[in-house]
């Protein structure tokens, strides 16, 4: 990895890296990377960099402390500052109790802390290394700006196992990729999502985030069970994400999942669009959200069209409730275990009737018990286990007018 993309969110395929950007993504070269890092961070030009990023920091805290640098030393290395002419001290905490040196700071390596062994360390007080990390994001900004500002704009691009890796290449959402007879890594695939204008045709299919260095293939028969979990970036262009979501075609992406975990994200949309394959093996799927945003697109589609195969356990909390006779779950085998969970009413209503079918076990919480009146029995299926768990009497109290 090389140091200036450290904490920011990329992927690499070969010799080349995807980077999320606020601008879209950017596809840059290893080379092009190495030759503006070693251009921007050569040691004498990022030692002065430093200095001159950490100063008025450092001049703030020793102001406000009242205390001096003048005869302090490097708590790790022991020197002094001005020992020699490139020696730079910064406090390590708040109250300037202790002070690190410049080259000690480069040398930490990743998980590494460098802290106050006073009472600044009950309060989590980390100046240096909150300042240096601040620091190091505006190296990665700058490099990574620069090399934007040099990168194509292309109308379309295609996505292919081989890339080029003499240009660069900013995709915007001005941009149009095409992901047909080929393979990604679920990871690249969601930082296209809400940065480019993506169009899925026929063979698309999704893999796990190997970590090998390959994000896109050719070989799409030879895909192992992967986790769909996490969220889209804080930052992600909700309305290009709802736009290309629309566009996918149903059952149009092809995966084998051995776990969904979907909780407060426009990803939960993504459902409709999913061929999940089993391959004989069960999964998990859990799916929870407070915002009707994040499953508008599944309540538009019709009851049990939905199909999920291959679902072991079926967990939903919150509006993703409301989904429930929208999925048609199929199985090699039964599925084993349907949890609703719904802290307030609303999260029901829109639940007028469900067909159970080959589950083995039901476990309604809260509000989630007003669907026991409009669970309708399939032919030849039973329920063999029912857990209902309510904390307050509203929770039942459809149930007990029913009569």
């Amino acid at each position: 990895m090389l140091d200036f993309l450290h904490a920011a969110s990329f992927v690499r395929h070969g010799e080349v890296y995807f980077v999320d950007r606020d601008e879209g993504v950017l596809v840059v070269p290893k080379a092009f990377a190495l030759r503006e890092y070693s251009h921007n961070c050569r040691d004498e030009v990022l030692h002065q960099k430093n200095k001159e990023l950490l100063g008025p920091a450092k001049k703030r805290v020793l102001e406000e402390t009242k205390r001096s640098d003048r005869g302090a030393m490097c708590m790790l290395c022991n020197y002094e500052e001005g020992e020699e002419p490139e020696t730079f001290l910064f406090p390590v905490c708040k109250e300037a109790h202790f002070f690190v040196c410049l080259d000690c700071l480069n040398s930490c390596g990743e998980g590494a802390v460098v802290e106050c062994p006073c009472e600044c360390r009950e309060k989590k007080d980390r100046f240096a290394m909150d300042e240096y990390k601040r620091v190091g994001v505006v190296y990665r900004e700058g490099a990574l700006g620069e090399l934007a500002r040099q990168a194509q704009t292309p109308a379309s691009f295609p996505l292919k196992p081989v890339l080029p890796t003499d240009e660069i290449f900013l995709l915007t959402e001005k941009t149009a990729v095409l992901l047909e007879n080929i393979s990604l890594s679920v990871k690249l695939f969601l930082m296209l999502l809400p940065g480019v204008n993506v169009f899925v045709g026929k063979g698309f299919h999704l893999f796990g985030n190997i970590g090998n260095g390959v994000c896109i293939k050719h070989d799409i028969t030879r895909n192992h069970p992967f986790s769909l979990e996490g969220v889209l970036e804080g930052n992600a262009n909700t309305g290009l994400v709802l736009e290309n979501l629309r566009r996918i075609p149903p059952r149009s992406i092809n995966c084998v999942f051995r776990r969904i975990l979907l909780q407060n994200t426009l990803l939960i949309s993504i459902l409709p669009k999913l061929k999940t394959h089993g391959n004989g093996e069960a999964f998990e799927m859990e799916l929870a959200t407070e915002n009707e945003e994040h499953i508008a697109m599944i309540l538009g589609e019709e009851d049990s069209s939905v199909f999920v195969r291959g679902v072991k356990k079926l967990a939903l909390y919150g509006c993703a409730v409301g989904i429930l006779p929208k999925l048609g779950i199929r199985d090699y085998g039964d599925v084993e275990w349907i949890e609703l969970h719904a802290e307030r009413k609303e999260h029901v209503q829109g639940v007028k009737q469900v067909c159970l079918e080959k589950v083995e076990g039901l476990h309604l919480h809260g509000y989630a018990m007003d669907i026991l009146p409009r669970l309708k029995a399939c032919s030849g299926s039973e329920v063999e286990f029912l857990l209902l768990n309510a904390g307050r009497v509203e929770h039942i109290a459809e149930v007990l007018a029913q009569g």
